[in-house]
């Protein structure tokens, strides 16, 4: 059986009574990591039973959660054999999506930091800062441009996940007003965001 609570946490339908209903929807190498801990627990004829993991959960919405776990073997005494056996199994879960958020934040961090340190291509360092931002925005597409102060302009520095014609063809931005969201951001020292690149009038100069 198992509570409103962790229905919520993996996104299942309720009621459910059947708990390998959740393996449906969870990531197969934590499912086999997670069976791995539970059999493992379960064999060990003198342990007490409990054992924790984490696993991913793909919801019907499309969007993935991290799950903790923490259970307890509940046992009872085989009649013939005298031997214990698992009759139930009482468990906690907890959505840690948010703890795993900050800690890929940090890692990620780290690693700019680190490729900084040691004098990593220009290249490089920037992809990573644009993983951790996509990262984070899973429907986003970024990029970088670097200032040339010298031509007043934006020039395209890293970006994988834009379309080579996009990038190849605004590879180049003047930095002044009504060049497009960036050119004109530069221009006026502050954030600037379109709707609706198609009818912006910013974006008049870039559109096919």
């Amino acid at each position: 059986w198992l509570d409103e609570t962790c229905l919520r946490h993996n996104g299942l339908p309720g009621p459910v009574t059947d708990p390998q209903a959740i393996f449906a929807f969870m990531n197969p190498d934590d499912a086999k990591t997670l069976i791995a801990v539970a059999t493992a627990v379960h064999n060990s004829p003198d342990g007490e039973g409990s054992f924790s993991s984490e696993y991913r959960i793909a919801r019907p919405d499309g969007s993935q959660r991290w799950i903790s776990v923490s259970a307890k073997f509940q046992w009872g005494i085989d009649p013939v054999t005298g031997k214990r056996i698992p009759e139930q199994i009482h468990g906690i879960t907890r959505d840690t999506t948010d703890r795993k958020r900050v800690e890929s934040i940090a890692e990620r961090q780290s690693t700019v930091l680190e490729q900084i340190a040691v004098g990593a291509p220009l290249k490089s360092i920037l992809g990573r800062i644009i993983e951790l931002v996509e990262e984070q925005f899973p429907a986003s597409v970024c990029s970088i441009c670097l200032v040339d102060r010298k031509r007043n302009e934006l020039r395209f520095a890293a970006g994988d996940r834009l379309p080579p014609e996009y990038a190849r063809d605004a590879g180049v931005i003047a930095i002044g007003p009504r060049h497009g969201s960036c050119g004109t951001a530069a221009y006026l020292g502050k954030t600037v965001i379109c709707g609706d690149i198609a009818s912006d009038p910013l974006w008049e100069g870039f559109r096919d």
